[in-house]
């Protein structure tokens, strides 16, 4: 511990904008207090002066809990600097951030949620890309069908394969079905 707090106070001599990456990171988020204050202590010498550039640092930077409350403020920014970090957002490393980002920018720019949908609906994280799919009827058009047919083909669960059903079906300009089927039925389909 001593260590890591020395090596960090050195390290808090580094010049702003340097990165010091992921390593950095995670002992900000170290549940040993002293050692994550003082990787919190760099990372704040480091952050940028311009209130927006701060924002999008923030989201790569904060912890969870922090980068989530950006994001729902970036979501009701009505300046258009918003947009553009909330597409930053879409590729942040938390799986949480880029799915919360994606669901508010489907809110304020829709057309900016489409070209990132194919990516989101790709994205490695199961949870993400099951909320990509949540979105995606709202966002289909025929331009998005390949993106959606391979999304419909990876085993993201029943409930994503309805959405992307109705995905694919607006995309088509097909009706999408009035009821959606239970994807979890847990009454007996009798009634009982």
């Amino acid at each position: 511990e001593t260590v890591v707090m020395a090596t960090l106070e050195g390290l808090g001599a580094a010049a702003a904008g340097e990165s010091l990456g992921p390593r950095l990171l995670a002992l900000a988020d170290d549940p040993f207090q002293p050692v994550a204050a003082a990787a919190q202590a760099v990372l704040r010498r480091q952050m940028p002066t311009d209130p927006w550039e701060r924002r999008a640092a923030a989201l790569r930077a904060e912890h969870p809990y922090g980068r989530e409350r950006i994001v729902e403020e970036l979501a009701a920014d009505p300046d258009p600097r918003a947009v553009a970090i909330l597409e930053q957002a879409c590729g942040n490393r938390d799986a949480q951030v880029r799915a919360t980002a994606l669901r508010a920018l489907a809110g304020r720019a829709a057309d900016a949620a489409r070209r990132l949908l194919p990516a989101a609906l790709a994205d490695p994280n199961p949870w993400a890309a099951f909320h990509a799919a949540v979105l995606a009827p709202r966002l289909a058009t025929p331009e998005l069908v390949p993106a959606l047919e391979s999304a419909a083909a990876r085993p993201l669960g029943t409930a994503a394969q309805a959405y992307l059903a109705e995905a694919l079906a607006a995309a088509a300009g097909r009706p999408v079905p009035a009821e959606r089927p239970a994807v979890r039925p847990l009454v007996h389909p009798d009634g009982r």
